[in-house]
């Protein structure tokens, strides 16, 4: 198996643990970890680069980060101001940043294991 891949998940991984922390820890942009988790494409090959993405996979990874982005957007605009911070309390409340962390552990094993499986194939 390519090193590239196991540095591949690795990576991720690390970004999004660290960015969950953040999250925890109420640092101010924890934005900036979850931004550099397209920066892990940087290992990838050429030819996974230009491979096309599973429109389920694609699917399910615009939803989930277009409900996190009005969460949040709707929270600093539309709401009032005690409503706003409690939405941000819960964003940083383990109750939600273990679950999410979770699903992106989750979601990342899930692509690193297929794409083992492809290049084992």
């Amino acid at each position: 198996m390519p090193k590239a891949l196991k540095f591949q998940f690795a990576s991720a991984a690390l970004l999004a643990s660290v960015g969950c922390y953040a999250l925890l820890a109420h640092w101010s942009d924890p934005a900036s970890f979850f931004a550099g988790l397209p920066l892990v494409a940087l290992a990838m090959s050429r030819s996974e680069m230009y491979r096309p993405v599973p429109s389920r996979e694609l699917l399910v990874f615009l939803i989930v980060v277009w409900a996190l982005v009005i969460v949040v957007v709707t929270s600093h605009w539309l709401l009032p101001n005690s409503v706003a911070a409690d939405v941000q309390r819960a964003l940083h409340h383990p109750a939600f940043v273990l679950p999410f962390w979770i699903l992106l552990l989750s979601g990342l094993y899930r692509i690193y294991r297929r794409q083992k499986a492809e290049v084992a194939a």
